[in-house]
């Protein structure tokens, strides 16, 4: 539940607000509403995208995740994972809040011994400084060929176990779990001209679609989906509920109506028809 709090006026002037972008400050002053009396939060994509920015339909899930990643490179916010579920811990958090009675702390925080970095936030980055340090390659977008530059990205086997890190916690959201590796193998292919984190983005949130909205039976495997492209479709939504064929006793029901008048008073002169008759 979002939460009334408060920002000193000193926010506005300080170094980090000043370089990040518009849309990250406003990110980031909701990320403040969104956490808990110790500035902790739960958090999804759809959530907190939902709850910032309601009503701003062009910032995508894509464009979302880069606002994060802004985010916690300016504000030095700490973007983690325990026990498979994403959480967020503002550092700051006591430099503005002043809560005197806060609520049982709930939320695990950065240093738990189940808490791990999310790759989805900070992973890039990261294999990118591993391929760039371990194979002193030219950086991404400066080499000599495409193939130079994918080899700058994902050269190493520290780079791939990254890469697949961010498989494994997409994978979790898919509902029909079947055939892993051929879906891996269409995750690794797919990255070579896709961003990885915004593919695994992407899987969570179609998983969680499909899920809610429908059948395991009529969801794809991943690597079915991952080869026909299907990160380009629209989410899946439920399906309108149609009504189904009148029955008899709908019928004479109907009849009734038409004869004698929906008025209580009035059908009560009549005899009822029988629902079950034919007439």
């Amino acid at each position: 539940m979002a939460r009334i709090r408060t920002i000193k006026p000193e926010f506005w002037r300080s170094p980090a607000t000043a370089g990040a972008s518009p849309w990250a400050r406003l990110l980031y002053i909701a990320m403040w509403n969104w956490a808990d009396d110790y500035g902790v939060a739960e958090w999804t994509p759809r959530e907190l995208l939902g709850f910032a920015f309601p009503n701003d339909e062009h910032i995508t899930t894509a464009e979302f995740q880069r606002l994060c990643k802004e985010v916690a490179r300016s504000f030095q916010t700490d973007f983690y994972i325990v026990g498979g579920r994403r959480y967020y811990r503002i550092p700051s958090w006591d430099d503005h809040q002043k809560t005197e009675r806060r609520a049982n702390a709930r939320n695990p925080l950065p240093d738990d011994d189940d808490s791990t970095p999310d790759q989805a936030i900070t992973g890039v980055e990261e294999m990118r400084g591993n391929s760039l340090s371990t194979q002193g390659k030219t950086p991404a977008g400066k080499g000599k060929g495409t193939g130079e530059r994918e080899q700058g990205n994902r050269g190493t086997g520290e780079g791939s176990r990254a890469t697949e890190q961010l498989f494994d916690e997409a994978y979790e959201h898919w509902p029909k779990r079947v055939k892993r590796d051929e879906a891996l193998s269409r995750f690794l292919e797919a990255c070579r001209t896709q961003p990885p984190e915004q593919l695994a983005l992407a899987i969570a949130d179609f998983g969680d679609a499909y899920a809610a909205t429908t059948t395991k039976q009529y969801t794809p495997a991943l690597g079915v989906w991952l080869n026909q492209k299907r990160w380009t479709d629209e989410l899946p939504t439920a399906p309108t509920a149609t009504k189904g064929p009148a029955t008899k006793a709908d019928q004479n029901a109907a009849l009734y109506h038409e004869l004698y008048g929906g008025g209580n008073e009035r059908a009560r002169s009549f005899p009822a028809i029988d629902a079950g008759l034919s007439t």
